[in-house]
């Protein structure tokens, strides 16, 4: 209610760009706090906070990047169900880690595929800065053995490790070169119904 009010305020005083901001960072706020404590949520849900987060930073960023979501056609992302939050730090990595020092216009790309009629893997995939060898080998090493030392490793451990303890050992995050630059981040998780 607070946050409405300030958006009329905004939009009564003729600034349309605040009016927009408050109006999806409530969005976005109303997601996660609605989603705190939940072990479910549709993927169409958490595909829609994907879109109000990359909205409020193209607000931030300009047109400093662009983004695009694929899913298969014959995935109904109302019907299975994800584990809530899980997207959003790939996003904000591809972003903080990614774009935000490069000048140019890059791409963030979300890519669902159907690995058979059981299985769902999610690509995260951006065309900026990428990271070292050693860099991304440190990584994965934390992502397995549950240690992390950065911010960013954090919100990736703990990412890796929801994912092996709610979905089991089979599934995965793991991240990965994108040629010819940038950081491409995999995560495997099970199609569940969403009930």
């Amino acid at each position: 209610n607070t946050l409405e009010t300030i958006r009329m305020m905004a939009l009564s005083n003729g600034d349309r760009q605040v009016s927009n901001t408050v109006s999806l960072f409530g969005k976005s706020l109303h997601y996660v706090l609605e989603n705190t404590i939940s072990t479910k949520a549709s993927i169409e849900k958490e595909l829609k906070h994907i879109v109000t987060y990359l909205q409020i930073q193209k607000l931030r960023f300009d047109e400093r990047f662009d983004y695009c979501i694929t899913q298969p056609p014959e995935l109904n992302t109302s019907a299975y169900q994800i584990l809530p939050l899980l997207l959003q730090p790939l996003v904000e990595n591809a972003i903080v880690h990614g774009i935000e020092e490069i000048d140019h216009k890059c791409m963030i790309q979300i890519n669902l595929s159907l690995k058979d009629e059981e299985n769902l893997v999610i690509d995260v995939i951006d065309d900026g800065m990428g990271m070292s060898d050693e860099a991304l080998n440190q990584l994965n090493e934390h992502l397995l053995s549950d240690k992390s030392e950065s911010h960013s490793s954090i919100a990736l451990s703990n990412i890796a490790q929801r994912i092996r303890l709610f979905y089991g050992e089979g599934y995965y995050l793991k991240i990965m070169h994108h040629k010819p630059s940038g950081t491409h981040v995999q995560l495997s998780i099970p199609l569940i119904p969403y009930e």
